[in-house]
């Protein structure tokens, strides 16, 4: 799970950008482990996910490696 919050210090962006922060780095994990098979001999799932304001978990992306 990659995971990012509303009112984040160390990410000060709009929600928007942050969910867009979010997916881009699933996609870098996504990437890294389709060229590292060693990595990937099962099936996987990584999985990106924001916290909004009322502390409720939104899953903004989720991909599968088999």
């Amino acid at each position: 799970i990659i995971a990012g919050h509303y009112d984040c210090a160390g990410n000060p962006v709009s929600c928007d950008q942050h969910k867009q922060d979010i997916i881009d780095s699933v996609n870098s994990v996504y990437s890294f482990l389709l060229e590292n098979q060693s990595f990937a001999k099962n099936k996987l799932n990584i999985v990106g996910v924001y916290i909004n304001s009322n502390w409720k978990i939104e899953e903004v992306i989720n991909l599968e490696i088999k």
